[in-house]
């Protein structure tokens, strides 16, 4: 499996260390079945130590923070609660509710932005665009649902480079869930530095794509 790395600052490391060596260990990202999933890893033997989204926790002070600005964006996004997005390179349509302003503004998505280096207000920025983001996004591919929830037939992943209002550029990871009985959902959006690469050049399992 193709591993990409990311050269970040030593104070980004020492920040998310929590516990871990980095002196001995990086940090590295892994996609597997379209998820971006990143890890410690040790610098002597390339095995992977932890998993950086797990053992980051935010602050009493930053979980209010992130509560606040989830409420703030349900403010800003209801009035497309039940409107269809349509993302114009393949014509895909998709379903937002408050269902889907509500993961896009959740500790665990907030953290996953956080932990790639992003800072919660530049989630939350991208998640208030979100609309925007997706209907301009390109299509990456389709594939299986492998969390054991029988209600999702597939994973649709997209994706947006970004220029951030901090002068930061990004690329929005977006994923969509085609369910039994919502169909397709705009689900969750993630920061994350670089490009997603090819599922073949990577040997990625990928359901078939509906391109």
């Amino acid at each position: 499996m193709l591993v990409v790395k990311n050269s970040l600052l030593e104070e980004f490391e020492e920040f998310f260390g929590k516990g871990i060596d980095t002196s001995k260990n990086h940090l590295e990202d892994y996609w597997v079945n379209g998820h971006h999933q990143r890890h410690w890893v040790s610098n002597e033997t390339g095995e992977k130590v932890a998993d950086a989204y797990k053992l980051h926790k935010f602050s009493d002070r930053e979980e209010r923070y992130i509560h606040y600005r989830a409420k703030s964006l349900k403010e800003i996004l209801k009035c497309e609660f039940n409107t269809l997005f349509c993302q114009k390179e393949k014509n895909f349509k998709v379903r937002f509710s408050k269902n889907s302003a509500a993961e896009l503004g959740c500790d665990r998505a907030v953290s996953k932005s956080v932990v790639n280096g992003f800072s919660i207000d530049e989630h939350f920025e991208a998640a208030e665009n979100i609309k925007s983001i997706y209907e301009n996004s390109n299509y990456i591919d389709t594939f299986t649902e492998d969390k054991g929830n029988e209600n999702v037939i597939d994973i649709k992943r997209f994706e947006k480079q970004i220029s951030l209002s901090t002068g930061k550029n990004a690329y929005a990871y977006i994923t969509v869930k085609n369910t039994k009985q919502g169909g397709n959902m705009l689900y969750s959006v993630e920061l994350v530095l670089k490009k997603y690469p090819s599922p073949k050049t990577m040997g990625e399992t990928s359901a078939t794509s509906k391109k």
